[in-house]
């Protein structure tokens, strides 16, 4: 009977040990997923957009524009005028380029 209690004991401890080197290894592991910050900001973005244009029901895909420059040499017609900064808030069949420190809508193509 006592070695059935060590036996148990031990398998126990064991278990409990491999339980936290798991959760130990899962916290130390980098995350691919945004911040709830960038979340949030994209989402603001999105959500003033739609407060001064009629956009669709679809959630929409938000990036920001950070070389214009470069951008302006694959499309110029399309980049021109835009600036660093700029939100491309894009939906299946509307692109919009916002200004967020003016509060306006730059550009509008379908």
């Amino acid at each position: 009977m006592a070695r059935f209690r060590l036996m148990w004991g031990l398998f126990a401890f064991a278990a409990t040990f491999v339980a936290f080197l798991v959760l130990l290894i899962m916290q130390h592991q980098p995350s691919a997923r945004p911040t709830a910050q960038e979340t949030s900001i994209e989402s603001l973005v999105a959500a003033e957009v739609a407060a001064r244009y009629a956009v669709p029901r679809e959630v929409p895909t938000v990036t920001r524009l950070t070389d214009v420059a470069a951008l302006a040499k694959t499309n110029p017609s399309f980049y021109a005028g835009l600036l660093d900064g700029d939100w491309l808030v894009r939906y299946p069949r509307l692109l919009i380029v916002y200004r967020r420190e003016e509060g306006r809508i730059v550009k509008i193509e379908r």
